[in-house]
């Protein structure tokens, strides 16, 4: 998006975008980054991508090492959708990055034909670059590109990082780092990954939260991601207040930081209660090579209580109540027994959490099926 196009008002775009179309593989950029690339794109206003790919002569790329570059925009785009009021609603924050003083782009004799010169010194120079701030923020790399959007109304931001490699040569960047940027005064430190990692941070309540929208996002092939269901808690269809109804029962979400500012270890939960509307998670289990149109999940979740005089006691859907006797104030994995979930293949199922009795708090929902392992560490989890 154009600087110009932003200050005329106009802060959405659909960017064209392609991730090489070599059929040497090294030469285009790898699904891990491509995914946090668009991801940056998303965050400037990108509402929709039109995605690109070129086999121009033989020998023909395999169609199976470029699918991903289709598949990617969806994931980027389909996060928004946690965001809307941020995306819709907001604006592109300048960001502090250091620029080269580019003044001009006119091509001098005897240079690189991609060099920009200075406008000092320069003759003829007839399309002289109006200075401006940048909006990428500087987070003590140049491999570490990183945006934010902010609401215009409230304090409310959305942060997306990525570690953007300068080449294909295997260990060039690390997939993960812990990074910091300064916002608003403020030095705010979190993760970045390869794949991206994007955050609505929520400074409208008497604790800020955090909330990383993608931690499901694997740094491979998107062909060998896993077919279990790894669902933040906070992440309901009801997480974002865009087109929620208002008077909506809506259990609250906590954050748990080791310091102010500090979320390179966060916690971020909801706190469901019995007076508090069910928890709804809309979810569509893929068929892939299976013959089974309905496909049997295993339910997990990452739990702790609170002191209280009633023993918590949920029901998932329409399966029977179970009353968490084996849970404890500190954060644990638990199986719930009673809650073997059949899904249908290729289409949205409705999944709703309960609290019929007393309170809880709430990480993580974690859903296995028999076509791949348990992930080490819920071997051996016991039942809640």
């Amino acid at each position: 998006i154009l600087p110009s196009q932003i200050a005329a008002g106009d802060d959405l775009w659909s960017p064209f975008v392609a991730a090489g179309w070599s059929e040497r593989e090294e030469l285009n950029t790898r699904p891990a980054q491509w995914l946090g690339f668009l991801k940056l794109l998303t965050v400037t206003g990108g509402e929709f991508f039109n995605a690109g790919f070129f086999s121009l002569h033989p020998p023909f790329p395999d169609s199976r090492n470029w699918i991903w570059q289709a598949v990617a925009p969806v994931y980027s785009q389909a996060i928004t959708s946690y965001f809307m009021d941020v995306f819709f609603e907001g604006e592109l924050l300048h960001g502090d990055m250091p620029i080269p003083p580019i003044s001009c782009n006119l091509i001098e004799p005897n240079t690189d034909p991609q060099a920009w010169v200075p406008l000092n010194g320069v003759k003829n120079c007839e399309s002289p670059l109006q200075p401006y701030e940048p909006y990428r923020f500087w987070a003590g790399s140049q491999s570490i590109a990183v945006f934010v959007r902010k609401s215009k109304t409230q304090e409310k931001y959305v942060i997306t990082a990525t570690v953007q490699p300068q080449s294909n040569i295997d260990g060039n960047a690390p997939t993960s780092v812990t990074t910091s940027i300064m916002l608003n005064g403020k030095k705010i430190s979190f993760t970045a990954r390869r794949q991206g990692s994007t955050y609505v941070l929520d400074n409208t309540t008497a604790k800020p939260t955090m909330t990383q929208l993608d931690e499901w996002h694997e740094g491979t092939h998107p062909g060998h991601w896993s077919s279990h269901f790894n669902i933040q808690a906070e992440l309901h269809d009801d997480f974002s207040s865009y087109g929620r109804t208002k008077d909506a029962t809506i259990a609250p979400l906590l954050t748990d930081n080791n310091k102010v500012n500090d979320y390179s270890s966060f916690v971020t939960y909801v706190n469901p209660k019995q007076s508090h509307q069910p928890l709804v998670y809309t979810i569509r289990p893929r068929q892939g090579s299976s013959s089974l149109k309905l496909i049997e999940y295993q339910l997990y979740l990452r739990v702790r209580t609170l002191p209280q005089e009633l023993t918590p006691c949920v029901q998932v859907s329409d399966g029977p109540k179970t009353c968490m006797e084996n849970t404890s104030q500190s954060w644990q994995w638990c199986c719930l027994p009673t809650s073997k979930l059949a899904l249908e293949a290729d289409r949205d199922n409705r999944i709703t959490v309960d609290v019929v009795q007393g309170e809880l708090q709430l990480d993580v929902l974690y859903l296995t099926d028999n076509r791949e392992k348990l992930p080490d560490v819920l071997e051996g989890v016991e039942d809640c």
